[in-house]
């Protein structure tokens, strides 16, 4: 498919890889490896963030590629800085502390994993101040057939590594109802809770029970 931005037009190739890449370039044709499950709206900012840059390159030179991350239910583009301390999202773009040109698999699953325990931190944290109650420690791991576990005696909460691909609205729910399961509140006050800040939380819960149904199976 092309598209045309600011006189250049764009053509991309769909390829298995997660990464965005330039395959060639000329005067007024950039051609672009582009994720399988890239939408246009995403090609699209990819673009629009890095027009310059790709119109930039020479072809002739071997063009390092721009890694994509899914989380959230939300593509992001990685950039990579050797001036950060740690990682951090701003946009459509996940900013990483790094002093080489590529993250590997494993880093990329390293990555992953410290941007879920941030965001669901910081989720915990809004909602103790809500509800004037304190959380224990927060651990993000493989589950089996879990979103989440708790323990009543610590108030420590383990959640599942596969939370990642869920999204904000999800895990909003995700973490009031493990944050009220860490207590010996009865079901009927939880539930209270639940549709006093998330309205629409029966649904959600249908939702995350039919996706665990199907993983399980």
């Amino acid at each position: 498919m092309r598209i045309e931005i600011d006189g250049f037009w764009y053509e991309w190739v769909i390829s298995t890889q997660q990464e965005f890449k330039v395959l060639e370039s000329s005067e007024h044709l950039i051609r672009i490896q582009v994720p399988a499950d890239a939408d246009e709206s995403l090609v699209r900012s990819f673009i629009q963030l890095n027009g310059t840059v790709l119109r930039k390159r020479n072809v002739q030179k071997e063009q390092p590629e721009i890694q994509m991350l899914t989380l959230f239910d939300t593509s992001y583009f990685i950039y990579l800085e050797t001036s950060l301390s740690q990682a951090y999202i701003k946009g459509s773009r996940i900013y990483v502390p790094h002093h080489s040109k590529q993250l590997s698999t494993r880093k990329i699953a390293a990555l992953k994993k410290h941007l879920l325990l941030t965001e669901l931190s910081h989720q915990i944290g809004h909602w103790e101040e809500q509800l004037g109650m304190l959380c224990g420690n927060i651990v993000v791991k493989k589950l089996k057939d879990k979103w989440y576990t708790t323990n009543t005696s610590t108030a420590d909460i383990s959640f599942s590594i596969l939370l990642a691909n869920q999204s904000h609205a999800r895990l909003r729910y995700i973490t009031l109802r493990s944050l009220l399961d860490t207590t010996t509140m009865d079901t009927s006050s939880k539930q209270a809770l639940l549709t006093q800040h998330i309205p629409n939380h029966f649904a959600i819960a249908d939702e995350l029970s039919y996706e665990q149904s199907k993983s399980n199976t």
